[in-house]
Protein backbone atom coordinates (compact mmCIF):
# COMPACT_ATOMS: atom_id res chain seq x y z
CA UNK A 1 0.00 0.00 0.00
CA UNK A 2 1.39 3.40 -0.93
CA UNK A 3 2.08 6.05 1.71
CA UNK A 4 -0.59 8.72 2.43
CA UNK A 5 -0.53 11.74 0.13
CA UNK A 6 1.06 14.95 1.39
CA UNK A 7 -1.65 17.32 2.39
CA UNK A 8 -4.02 14.71 3.73
CA UNK A 9 -6.48 15.96 6.31
CA UNK A 10 -4.85 16.62 9.69
CA UNK A 11 -5.89 18.46 12.82
CA UNK A 12 -2.41 19.18 14.17
CA UNK A 13 0.93 20.50 13.02
CA UNK A 14 4.00 18.23 13.11
CA UNK A 15 6.05 18.55 16.28
CA UNK A 16 9.66 19.84 16.05
CA UNK A 17 12.42 17.24 16.21
CA UNK A 18 14.41 16.84 19.40
CA UNK A 19 18.03 15.70 19.65
CA UNK A 20 16.96 12.18 20.62
CA UNK A 21 14.01 11.78 18.22
CA UNK A 22 14.86 9.45 15.30
CA UNK A 23 14.03 10.61 11.79
CA UNK A 24 11.55 8.25 10.14
CA UNK A 25 12.75 6.84 6.84
CA UNK A 26 10.39 7.41 3.90
CA UNK A 27 8.53 4.33 2.65
CA UNK A 28 9.14 3.08 -0.86
CA UNK A 29 6.58 4.26 -3.37
CA UNK A 30 5.08 2.35 -6.30
CA UNK A 31 7.21 1.42 -9.28
CA UNK A 32 7.36 4.36 -11.69
CA UNK A 33 5.53 4.10 -14.99
CA UNK A 34 8.82 4.64 -16.81
CA UNK A 35 10.41 1.63 -15.10
CA UNK A 36 7.34 -0.52 -15.63
CA UNK A 37 7.22 0.41 -19.31
CA UNK A 38 10.87 -0.59 -19.63
CA UNK A 39 10.17 -3.97 -18.03
CA UNK A 40 7.11 -4.54 -20.23
CA UNK A 41 9.03 -3.70 -23.40
CA UNK A 42 11.84 -6.07 -22.42
CA UNK A 43 9.34 -8.87 -21.72
CA UNK A 44 7.54 -8.39 -25.03
CA UNK A 45 10.79 -8.29 -26.96
CA UNK A 46 12.01 -11.55 -25.44
CA UNK A 47 8.62 -13.32 -25.61
CA UNK A 48 8.02 -12.50 -29.28
CA UNK A 49 11.60 -13.02 -30.50
CA UNK A 50 10.71 -16.68 -31.19
CA UNK A 51 7.10 -17.75 -31.55
CA UNK A 52 6.22 -21.36 -30.73
CA UNK A 53 3.08 -23.28 -31.80
CA UNK A 54 -0.11 -22.03 -30.09
CA UNK A 55 1.77 -19.15 -28.42
CA UNK A 56 -0.01 -16.38 -30.35
CA UNK A 57 -3.41 -17.97 -29.57
CA UNK A 58 -2.59 -18.12 -25.85
CA UNK A 59 -1.33 -14.51 -25.94
CA UNK A 60 -4.55 -13.32 -27.58
CA UNK A 61 -6.64 -15.12 -24.94
CA UNK A 62 -4.55 -13.61 -22.11
CA UNK A 63 -4.79 -10.09 -23.55
CA UNK A 64 -8.61 -10.24 -23.31
CA UNK A 65 -8.56 -10.92 -19.59
CA UNK A 66 -9.77 -8.29 -17.16
CA UNK A 67 -9.08 -8.09 -13.41
CA UNK A 68 -10.28 -11.24 -11.56
CA UNK A 69 -10.44 -13.19 -14.83
CA UNK A 70 -8.41 -16.22 -15.87
CA UNK A 71 -7.96 -18.69 -18.71
CA UNK A 72 -7.43 -22.33 -17.76
CA UNK A 73 -6.55 -25.46 -19.73
CA UNK A 74 -6.80 -28.77 -17.88
CA UNK A 75 -6.93 -32.50 -18.50
CA UNK A 76 -7.17 -35.67 -16.44
CA UNK A 77 -7.50 -39.38 -17.04
CA UNK A 78 -8.23 -42.32 -14.75
CA UNK A 79 -7.48 -45.99 -15.47
CA UNK A 80 -9.43 -48.52 -13.39
CA UNK A 81 -7.90 -51.86 -14.40
CA UNK A 82 -5.66 -54.39 -12.64
CA UNK A 83 -2.92 -51.79 -13.02
CA UNK A 84 -4.61 -48.53 -11.98
CA UNK A 85 -3.35 -45.07 -12.78
CA UNK A 86 -4.26 -41.41 -12.75
CA UNK A 87 -2.72 -38.39 -14.45
CA UNK A 88 -3.83 -34.78 -14.27
CA UNK A 89 -2.51 -31.42 -15.36
CA UNK A 90 -3.55 -27.79 -15.38
CA UNK A 91 -2.16 -24.47 -16.59
CA UNK A 92 -3.88 -21.16 -15.90
CA UNK A 93 -3.21 -17.49 -16.63
CA UNK A 94 -4.89 -14.95 -14.32
CA UNK A 95 -5.00 -11.15 -14.54
CA UNK A 96 -4.34 -9.62 -11.12
CA UNK A 97 -5.67 -6.35 -9.69
CA UNK A 98 -2.28 -4.71 -10.27
CA UNK A 99 -2.43 -5.55 -13.98
CA UNK A 100 0.19 -8.30 -13.80
CA UNK A 101 -0.33 -11.88 -14.95
CA UNK A 102 -0.06 -15.01 -12.81
CA UNK A 103 0.94 -18.18 -14.66
CA UNK A 104 0.26 -21.29 -12.58
CA UNK A 105 1.04 -24.88 -13.54
CA UNK A 106 0.22 -28.14 -11.79
CA UNK A 107 0.77 -31.80 -12.70
CA UNK A 108 0.38 -35.08 -10.86
CA UNK A 109 0.49 -38.79 -11.45
CA UNK A 110 -0.31 -41.94 -9.46
CA UNK A 111 0.05 -45.66 -10.16
CA UNK A 112 -1.08 -48.75 -8.31
CA UNK A 113 -3.32 -51.78 -8.44
CA UNK A 114 -7.05 -52.19 -8.69
CA UNK A 115 -10.14 -54.23 -9.38
CA UNK A 116 -11.28 -53.32 -12.94
CA UNK A 117 -14.04 -50.69 -12.95
CA UNK A 118 -14.49 -50.98 -9.18
CA UNK A 119 -11.67 -50.14 -6.77
CA UNK A 120 -8.04 -48.97 -6.75
CA UNK A 121 -5.13 -48.15 -4.48
CA UNK A 122 -2.37 -45.85 -5.76
CA UNK A 123 0.70 -43.83 -4.77
CA UNK A 124 2.31 -40.96 -6.61
CA UNK A 125 3.60 -37.42 -6.64
CA UNK A 126 2.35 -33.99 -7.69
CA UNK A 127 3.90 -30.58 -8.00
CA UNK A 128 3.38 -27.09 -9.30
CA UNK A 129 4.77 -23.60 -9.66
CA UNK A 130 3.55 -20.03 -10.03
CA UNK A 131 5.13 -17.12 -11.90
CA UNK A 132 4.19 -13.43 -12.14
CA UNK A 133 4.93 -11.43 -15.30
CA UNK A 134 3.94 -8.01 -16.62
CA UNK A 135 2.56 -8.75 -20.10
CA UNK A 136 0.21 -11.22 -21.84
CA UNK A 137 2.99 -12.01 -24.33
CA UNK A 138 5.32 -13.15 -21.54
CA UNK A 139 2.49 -15.10 -19.88
CA UNK A 140 1.81 -16.95 -23.15
CA UNK A 141 5.51 -17.61 -23.74
CA UNK A 142 5.90 -19.05 -20.25
CA UNK A 143 2.69 -21.11 -20.35
CA UNK A 144 3.60 -22.61 -23.72
CA UNK A 145 7.07 -23.55 -22.51
CA UNK A 146 5.72 -25.22 -19.34
CA UNK A 147 2.98 -27.12 -21.19
CA UNK A 148 5.04 -28.42 -24.08
CA UNK A 149 8.04 -29.36 -21.94
CA UNK A 150 5.72 -31.37 -19.71
CA UNK A 151 3.92 -33.10 -22.59
CA UNK A 152 7.16 -34.11 -24.29
CA UNK A 153 8.62 -35.38 -21.02
CA UNK A 154 5.47 -37.43 -20.35
CA UNK A 155 5.41 -38.86 -23.90
CA UNK A 156 9.09 -39.78 -23.67
CA UNK A 157 8.41 -42.01 -20.65
CA UNK A 158 5.18 -43.61 -21.93
CA UNK A 159 5.31 -47.01 -23.65
CA UNK A 160 4.15 -46.71 -27.26
CA UNK A 161 4.81 -42.97 -27.41
CA UNK A 162 8.50 -42.56 -26.56
CA UNK A 163 9.89 -43.63 -29.99
CA UNK A 164 7.93 -40.79 -31.63
CA UNK A 165 8.13 -38.14 -28.90
CA UNK A 166 11.46 -36.53 -29.68
CA UNK A 167 11.38 -36.85 -33.52
CA UNK A 168 7.92 -35.28 -33.73
CA UNK A 169 8.88 -32.55 -31.28
CA UNK A 170 12.00 -31.79 -33.32
CA UNK A 171 10.07 -31.61 -36.59
CA UNK A 172 7.25 -29.44 -35.27
CA UNK A 173 9.36 -27.30 -32.93
CA UNK A 174 6.62 -27.63 -30.31
CA UNK A 175 8.88 -27.33 -27.26
CA UNK A 176 11.77 -25.49 -28.92
CA UNK A 177 13.86 -23.52 -26.42
CA UNK A 178 11.43 -24.49 -23.58
CA UNK A 179 14.21 -25.14 -21.06
CA UNK A 180 15.96 -21.90 -22.03
CA UNK A 181 12.75 -19.91 -21.69
CA UNK A 182 11.92 -21.44 -18.30
CA UNK A 183 15.37 -20.51 -17.07
CA UNK A 184 14.89 -16.95 -18.37
CA UNK A 185 11.71 -16.55 -16.29
CA UNK A 186 13.30 -17.95 -13.12
CA UNK A 187 13.37 -14.43 -11.63
CA UNK A 188 9.56 -14.31 -11.99
CA UNK A 189 9.01 -17.43 -9.87
CA UNK A 190 6.87 -16.67 -6.79
CA UNK A 191 5.72 -20.10 -5.60
CA UNK A 192 6.65 -23.78 -5.88
CA UNK A 193 5.14 -26.84 -4.27
CA UNK A 194 5.31 -30.61 -4.25
CA UNK A 195 3.69 -33.52 -2.45
CA UNK A 196 3.74 -37.28 -2.09
CA UNK A 197 0.35 -38.98 -2.26
CA UNK A 198 -1.30 -42.25 -1.29
CA UNK A 199 -4.94 -42.82 -2.20
CA UNK A 200 -7.68 -45.39 -2.36
CA UNK A 201 -10.99 -45.21 -4.16
CA UNK A 202 -13.77 -46.90 -6.08
CA UNK A 203 -15.72 -46.23 -9.29
CA UNK A 204 -18.93 -47.49 -10.84
CA UNK A 205 -21.11 -46.86 -13.88
CA UNK A 206 -24.52 -45.24 -13.76
CA UNK A 207 -27.46 -45.29 -16.17
CA UNK A 208 -29.65 -42.41 -14.94
CA UNK A 209 -31.91 -42.41 -18.01
CA UNK A 210 -32.20 -44.00 -21.47
CA UNK A 211 -29.65 -42.46 -23.80
CA UNK A 212 -27.42 -41.27 -20.96
CA UNK A 213 -24.31 -42.86 -19.55
CA UNK A 214 -23.08 -41.98 -16.06
CA UNK A 215 -19.94 -42.49 -14.03
CA UNK A 216 -19.24 -41.92 -10.33
CA UNK A 217 -16.16 -42.24 -8.16
CA UNK A 218 -14.98 -41.52 -4.63
CA UNK A 219 -11.47 -41.23 -3.20
CA UNK A 220 -9.65 -40.92 0.11
CA UNK A 221 -6.17 -39.46 -0.19
CA UNK A 222 -3.36 -38.72 2.26
CA UNK A 223 -0.48 -36.45 1.29
CA UNK A 224 2.63 -34.89 2.74
CA UNK A 225 3.28 -31.55 1.05
CA UNK A 226 5.79 -28.70 0.99
CA UNK A 227 5.12 -25.21 -0.42
CA UNK A 228 7.50 -22.27 -0.76
CA UNK A 229 5.77 -18.89 -1.15
CA UNK A 230 8.44 -16.38 -2.17
CA UNK A 231 6.03 -13.40 -2.25
CA UNK A 232 5.09 -13.91 1.40
CA UNK A 233 8.51 -15.25 2.41
CA UNK A 234 6.96 -18.43 3.81
CA UNK A 235 7.73 -22.16 3.71
CA UNK A 236 4.88 -24.50 4.61
CA UNK A 237 5.06 -28.20 5.42
CA UNK A 238 1.66 -29.87 5.65
CA UNK A 239 -0.06 -33.19 6.19
CA UNK A 240 -3.33 -33.36 4.21
CA UNK A 241 -6.35 -35.64 4.16
CA UNK A 242 -8.74 -35.37 1.18
CA UNK A 243 -12.16 -36.95 0.78
CA UNK A 244 -13.50 -36.46 -2.74
CA UNK A 245 -16.41 -37.63 -4.88
CA UNK A 246 -17.69 -36.90 -8.37
CA UNK A 247 -20.57 -37.94 -10.62
CA UNK A 248 -21.08 -37.31 -14.34
CA UNK A 249 -23.72 -38.00 -16.96
CA UNK A 250 -23.07 -37.74 -20.71
CA UNK A 251 -24.81 -38.63 -23.97
CA UNK A 252 -24.52 -42.35 -24.69
CA UNK A 253 -23.10 -42.65 -28.21
CA UNK A 254 -23.03 -46.42 -28.19
CA UNK A 255 -20.29 -49.03 -28.24
CA UNK A 256 -17.72 -48.66 -30.96
CA UNK A 257 -14.11 -47.99 -31.73
CA UNK A 258 -14.34 -44.65 -29.98
CA UNK A 259 -15.15 -46.39 -26.70
CA UNK A 260 -18.11 -47.22 -24.55
CA UNK A 261 -19.27 -43.62 -24.51
CA UNK A 262 -17.97 -40.23 -25.51
CA UNK A 263 -19.49 -36.80 -25.48
CA UNK A 264 -18.80 -33.16 -26.19
CA UNK A 265 -21.87 -32.19 -24.17
CA UNK A 266 -21.97 -32.76 -20.42
CA UNK A 267 -25.60 -33.20 -19.37
CA UNK A 268 -24.65 -32.99 -15.72
CA UNK A 269 -21.61 -33.10 -13.47
CA UNK A 270 -20.87 -32.41 -9.84
CA UNK A 271 -17.65 -32.84 -7.91
CA UNK A 272 -16.89 -32.20 -4.27
CA UNK A 273 -13.88 -32.40 -1.99
CA UNK A 274 -13.37 -32.00 1.72
CA UNK A 275 -9.80 -31.36 2.82
CA UNK A 276 -8.24 -30.95 6.22
CA UNK A 277 -4.57 -30.13 6.62
CA UNK A 278 -2.22 -29.35 9.46
CA UNK A 279 0.37 -26.79 8.37
CA UNK A 280 3.68 -25.79 9.89
CA UNK A 281 4.60 -22.39 8.43
CA UNK A 282 8.15 -21.09 8.64
CA UNK A 283 8.99 -17.50 7.73
CA UNK A 284 11.93 -17.30 5.33
CA UNK A 285 14.71 -14.71 5.68
CA UNK A 286 14.88 -12.63 2.46
CA UNK A 287 18.39 -13.88 1.61
CA UNK A 288 17.23 -17.50 1.82
CA UNK A 289 14.19 -16.77 -0.35
CA UNK A 290 16.40 -15.26 -3.06
CA UNK A 291 18.75 -18.25 -3.02
CA UNK A 292 15.81 -20.64 -3.31
CA UNK A 293 14.47 -18.69 -6.28
CA UNK A 294 17.84 -18.87 -8.06
CA UNK A 295 18.25 -22.57 -7.25
CA UNK A 296 21.45 -21.92 -5.32
CA UNK A 297 20.44 -23.58 -2.04
CA UNK A 298 21.02 -27.27 -1.40
CA UNK A 299 18.55 -29.23 0.79
CA UNK A 300 21.09 -29.49 3.62
CA UNK A 301 21.82 -25.74 3.51
CA UNK A 302 18.10 -24.97 3.48
CA UNK A 303 17.51 -27.23 6.48
CA UNK A 304 20.34 -25.56 8.40
CA UNK A 305 19.11 -22.05 7.55
CA UNK A 306 15.54 -22.83 8.66
CA UNK A 307 16.39 -24.40 12.03
CA UNK A 308 15.98 -21.13 13.87
CA UNK A 309 13.07 -19.79 11.80
CA UNK A 310 9.84 -19.06 13.65
CA UNK A 311 7.17 -21.73 13.14
CA UNK A 312 3.43 -21.09 13.10
CA UNK A 313 1.00 -24.03 13.35
CA UNK A 314 -2.37 -23.71 11.57
CA UNK A 315 -5.19 -26.14 10.85
CA UNK A 316 -6.92 -25.41 7.53
CA UNK A 317 -10.27 -26.84 6.43
CA UNK A 318 -11.47 -26.51 2.83
CA UNK A 319 -14.69 -27.51 1.13
CA UNK A 320 -14.61 -27.42 -2.68
CA UNK A 321 -17.63 -27.87 -4.94
CA UNK A 322 -17.64 -27.89 -8.75
CA UNK A 323 -20.72 -28.35 -10.89
CA UNK A 324 -21.73 -27.98 -14.51
CA UNK A 325 -23.93 -24.99 -15.35
CA UNK A 326 -26.74 -25.57 -17.83
CA UNK A 327 -29.02 -23.26 -19.76
CA UNK A 328 -26.26 -21.33 -21.54
CA UNK A 329 -25.13 -21.51 -25.16
CA UNK A 330 -21.55 -22.36 -24.12
CA UNK A 331 -20.51 -25.07 -21.69
CA UNK A 332 -20.23 -23.68 -18.17
CA UNK A 333 -18.81 -24.73 -14.85
CA UNK A 334 -19.09 -23.18 -11.40
CA UNK A 335 -16.46 -23.59 -8.67
CA UNK A 336 -16.62 -22.64 -5.02
CA UNK A 337 -13.94 -23.04 -2.35
CA UNK A 338 -14.82 -22.37 1.28
CA UNK A 339 -11.89 -22.08 3.70
CA UNK A 340 -11.35 -21.63 7.43
CA UNK A 341 -8.04 -21.34 9.29
CA UNK A 342 -7.55 -22.04 12.99
CA UNK A 343 -4.20 -21.31 14.70
CA UNK A 344 -3.20 -24.20 16.95
CA UNK A 345 -0.48 -25.14 19.37
CA UNK A 346 1.30 -28.10 17.80
CA UNK A 347 2.33 -29.62 21.12
CA UNK A 348 -1.06 -29.14 22.76
CA UNK A 349 -2.85 -30.55 19.70
CA UNK A 350 -0.62 -33.62 19.60
CA UNK A 351 -1.28 -34.29 23.29
CA UNK A 352 -5.06 -34.04 22.76
CA UNK A 353 -5.04 -36.43 19.80
CA UNK A 354 -2.76 -38.93 21.56
CA UNK A 355 -5.09 -38.78 24.55
CA UNK A 356 -7.93 -39.97 22.33
CA UNK A 357 -9.63 -36.61 21.77
CA UNK A 358 -10.41 -37.10 18.06
CA UNK A 359 -12.63 -34.00 17.97
CA UNK A 360 -9.77 -31.69 18.95
CA UNK A 361 -9.49 -30.31 15.42
CA UNK A 362 -13.22 -29.92 14.84
CA UNK A 363 -14.35 -27.83 17.80
CA UNK A 364 -12.57 -24.60 16.79
CA UNK A 365 -14.03 -24.88 13.27
CA UNK A 366 -17.57 -24.63 14.59
CA UNK A 367 -16.93 -21.05 15.73
CA UNK A 368 -14.46 -20.12 12.96
CA UNK A 369 -15.24 -17.57 10.26
CA UNK A 370 -15.29 -19.18 6.81
CA UNK A 371 -14.47 -17.41 3.55
CA UNK A 372 -15.80 -18.39 0.13
CA UNK A 373 -14.14 -17.83 -3.26
CA UNK A 374 -16.19 -18.58 -6.34
CA UNK A 375 -15.44 -18.75 -10.06
CA UNK A 376 -17.68 -19.09 -13.09
CA UNK A 377 -16.13 -20.65 -16.21
CA UNK A 378 -17.40 -20.69 -19.81
CA UNK A 379 -15.75 -22.44 -22.75
CA UNK A 380 -15.14 -25.82 -24.29
CA UNK A 381 -15.18 -29.17 -22.51
CA UNK A 382 -14.86 -32.67 -23.88
CA UNK A 383 -14.78 -36.00 -22.13
CA UNK A 384 -15.65 -39.64 -22.40
CA UNK A 385 -15.08 -43.19 -21.29
CA UNK A 386 -13.50 -46.13 -23.03
CA UNK A 387 -12.92 -49.60 -21.61
CA UNK A 388 -11.64 -49.04 -18.05
CA UNK A 389 -10.53 -45.48 -18.88
CA UNK A 390 -12.28 -42.16 -18.24
CA UNK A 391 -10.94 -38.78 -19.27
CA UNK A 392 -11.74 -35.09 -19.55
CA UNK A 393 -10.18 -32.00 -21.06
CA UNK A 394 -11.30 -28.37 -20.96
CA UNK A 395 -10.35 -24.85 -21.98
CA UNK A 396 -12.35 -22.28 -20.00
CA UNK A 397 -12.45 -18.55 -19.27
CA UNK A 398 -13.14 -17.95 -15.57
CA UNK A 399 -14.51 -14.87 -13.81
CA UNK A 400 -14.28 -14.65 -10.03
CA UNK A 401 -17.57 -14.18 -8.22
CA UNK A 402 -18.19 -11.87 -5.28
CA UNK A 403 -16.62 -13.36 -2.15
CA UNK A 404 -18.23 -13.49 1.27
CA UNK A 405 -17.47 -14.44 4.89
CA UNK A 406 -19.55 -16.11 7.57
CA UNK A 407 -20.65 -19.58 8.58
CA UNK A 408 -20.06 -22.57 6.34
CA UNK A 409 -23.76 -22.78 5.46
CA UNK A 410 -23.88 -19.06 4.62
CA UNK A 411 -20.83 -19.30 2.35
CA UNK A 412 -22.14 -22.30 0.42
CA UNK A 413 -25.54 -20.62 -0.02
CA UNK A 414 -23.83 -17.43 -1.22
CA UNK A 415 -21.73 -19.35 -3.77
CA UNK A 416 -24.79 -21.15 -5.15
CA UNK A 417 -26.68 -17.86 -5.49
CA UNK A 418 -23.74 -16.30 -7.36
CA UNK A 419 -23.72 -19.21 -9.82
CA UNK A 420 -27.47 -18.94 -10.39
CA UNK A 421 -27.21 -15.20 -10.99
CA UNK A 422 -24.40 -15.71 -13.50
CA UNK A 423 -26.45 -18.28 -15.46
CA UNK A 424 -29.43 -15.89 -15.61
CA UNK A 425 -27.18 -13.05 -16.80
CA UNK A 426 -25.58 -15.28 -19.46
CA UNK A 427 -29.00 -16.47 -20.62
CA UNK A 428 -30.05 -12.84 -21.05
CA UNK A 429 -26.90 -12.06 -23.07
CA UNK A 430 -27.42 -15.16 -25.24
CA UNK A 431 -31.03 -14.12 -25.90
CA UNK A 432 -29.98 -10.60 -26.96
CA UNK A 433 -27.36 -12.03 -29.34
CA UNK A 434 -29.96 -14.24 -31.00
CA UNK A 435 -32.11 -11.21 -31.68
Amino acid sequence: MSAPRIGAASTSFPQPLTDHQPIEKPTAGPVSSVERNRVEQAERQYATSTMSPMESTISEAASRLGPHQSFEVSCKALVTAKLAGKVEGKISIERRDDGKYEVEAFAGGQVGVGVPDKARGMVGVAGGSKFVVETPEAAADLAQAIATAGVVAYAATTPGLWPLAFPLDKITGTSAHAAERLDHYRANLVEMNGEGRASGGFSFDLHPAPGLHGHASADLQNAAAVKVDLERGELTAAFKVDIGAEAKAALDLGKGAAGKSASTLFEGEIEGKLQGRLEARKHLPPAIAEKLKRGELSPSEANEALKGARTEWVFVAEVEVEKSLTGMVANGVGKAKVTAEVPVSGEALAKQILAGDQAALLRPLIDAEWEVEGEIGVGGRVGGAADKVTGEASALFFTKAKSSKGSLAHCLKHANAEMDDHVKMQQSIDAQRRH
